[in-house]
């Protein structure tokens, strides 16, 4: 089992403004991240999140750092997985 973590799930762990941020931070914190294996988030994940904050928050520095410490820093609890050509294609196919 693992579990795959989604642009919205991030963004509301992070950003306050966000109407689910409550929410997602009591979940985040009441999870047993252990116990479910692999935690993870896809590249496609990675390029959504940094587009929807650039919007959602008029490119504000702050809210960018936060997403940066979020996957490349002491914040990050899961690995990204870079997709493969093929990959893509599949995804798109099944959409």
């Amino acid at each position: 089992m693992g579990i795959l973590l989604d642009t919205g799930f991030l963004f509301s762990l992070k950003i306050k403004q966000d109407k689910f941020h409550t929410k997602t931070k009591k979940l985040f914190k009441n999870i047993n991240w252990k116990s479910y294996g692999l935690i993870a988030t896809s590249s496609l994940v990675v390029n959504e999140l940094h587009t929807l904050v650039n919007i959602r928050t008029k490119a504000n520095l702050n809210a960018l750092k936060q997403i940066e410490d979020l996957f490349w820093g002491e914040e990050n609890f899961f690995s990204i997985i870079f997709l493969q050509l093929q990959e893509f294609k599949e995804i798109a196919r099944i959409i």
